[in-house]
């Protein structure tokens, strides 16, 4: 039981470890923007010959003369198992492994070589040291202002350990984990055989001040799970909103809050400006007003570019989340649907429509230069698309109050953008688009302030 207990300290060290940034060195310039690379592997790594290296601003350490020295070639080590250990003093697990270390070093002597290898200086490591010392456990020679070893055997994470075998080879590359006595009697028998399991680190290039994944800074996006992002107007980009739930997706470039919004609620139906209801002492905070401000400059605080990417599965959530995000982004304006009584422009019957009634086949919506036809569609399929397309200039929301209650087959030559035309062709079916208030759903667009005071 006390064996056990021993090791609970480290483990909750070590877990301390894994979660903090601290334990973490910078990554290195060999990792290019949006690579990942193998640090481990990009210096002397498992099987290669380790070549001799001189030791410097070593501490702690008497050669064979029994002389103290501060430096030595690595190569007189030669025969015996060298253990480097990289480390820190702001490292929770690296500071635990200590007193184990030393134990294993008395526990080995003569077969076994642990040297500490830290970057810091001797200024910070040295009391370290004496305070171990003065606990009878500063048996380990250790390094302080390395720049060589580490440099030979790149790392990111500490404790970080390379074991170079009595033949000068490295035999492992391991975290402290494997750092024990029957895995050090493995190594020195040659019993070994692959069972160390070797440490790899990876580093990718990341600016913490700059945005993560953007031109390659911490990798491509691979395997995003969840994304929200506003930017201001971007040049080169057109300007329009896609979204696409079964791709978990929505994006908006180079629109101003309103068609955003109409992004937003087009789950619903789409709201051209006449199906907008401006309930605002000055709606040009949110949309430009012809004469009331410089369109150039308007447009340089007032036009964004959005992209939102849900996990999978909340598909579903895509409109929701928008309309939360745009809250979140744009908190002086409230903006709801309603359906009320307005004055709108109604597609009405005016006599018999039974020559309307489709004969069957393919549904089918042809549109070109000269008019349009409908086969087999419901009459919806005229006044949604005069409301969202062609007569999108129209004062009023085009809707649909004929009754019609089947498909129809309809053949309009005309110009589609006019109201008087459209009518004109409209009059051989016994149907007419006439001004007068109706019910419709309408994008409502409030002050903030002002839904708060009339919420109270």
């Amino acid at each position: 039981m006390k064996t056990n207990n021993s090791y609970l300290p480290l483990f909750f060290l070590c877990w301390a470890f894994l979660y903090s940034p601290f334990a973490v060195l910078p990554a290195f310039p060999q990792a290019k923007k949006g690579d990942v690379v193998n640090l481990t592997s990009s210096g002397i790594h498992v099987g290669q010959t380790v070549p001799d290296l001189e030791v410097l601003n070593l501490h702690n350490y008497t050669d064979g003369a029994g002389k103290q020295v501060s430096a030595m070639q690595l190569s007189s080590l030669k025969g015996k198992l060298v253990i480097l250990d990289f480390w820190a003093t702001w490292c929770a697990p690296c500071v635990a492994m200590m007193p184990v270390m030393d134990s294993l070093q008395r526990r080995f002597a003569g077969k076994v070589q642990f040297i500490s290898v830290t970057r810091e200086s001797d200024q910070v490591v040295t009391p370290f040291f004496d305070r171990l010392k003065r606990k009878g456990k500063g048996a380990i020679p250790y390094v302080t202002s390395d720049i060589i070893l580490s440099k030979t055997f790149p790392h990111r994470l500490l404790p970080h350990y390379v074991w170079i075998g009595s033949n000068g080879k490295v035999v492992a590359i391991t975290s402290h984990e494997e750092v024990n006595a029957g895995r050090i009697e493995q190594v020195i028998k040659g019993e070994e055989d692959g069972k160390i399991i070797q440490k790899t680190d990876l580093a990718i290039t990341y600016d913490k001040k700059k945005p993560l994944f953007f031109e390659g800074n911490g990798g491509n996006g691979k395997g995003l799970i969840f994304h929200s992002m506003l930017s201001s107007r971007q040049d080169g980009l057109s300007m329009g909103f896609w979204i696409n739930p079964a791709l978990r997706k929505a994006s908006v470039t180079n629109l101003g809050i309103v068609e955003m919004y109409e992004a937003a609620y087009s789950e619903k139906m789409l709201f051209a400006k006449h199906r907008m209801i401006f309930n605002m002492k000055d709606p040009s905070t949110i949309m430009f007003v012809k004469g009331k401000t410089d369109p150039k400059t308007w447009r340089a605080k007032n036009i964004y570019c959005y992209e939102l990417i849900v996990p999978e599965g909340k598909e579903q959530s895509l409109y929701t989340h928008m309309r939360k995000d745009l809250k979140h982004f744009f908190p002086a304006v409230q903006v709801d649907t309603l359906t009320m009584e307005t004055m709108c422009t109604v597609l009405v019957s005016t006599g018999d429509n039974t020559m309307l009634q489709s004969k069957g086949g393919i549904s089918n919506v042809d549109i070109n230069g000269l008019g349009a036809s409908f086969r087999n569609m419901w009459i919806t399929a005229l006044t949604g698309r005069l409301d969202v397309l062609f007569m999108q200039e129209n004062p009023y929301p085009i809707v649909n109050g004929t009754g019609i209650s089947y498909a129809v087959d309809l053949q309009l030559e005309c110009n589609l953008n006019s109201v008087p035309e459209v009518n004109a062709a409209l009059e051989k079916y016994n149907l007419k688009l006439v001004n007068k208030p109706f019910k419709t759903v309408m994008l409502i667009f409030k002050d903030a302030d002002k839904l708060a005071n009339n919420s109270k």
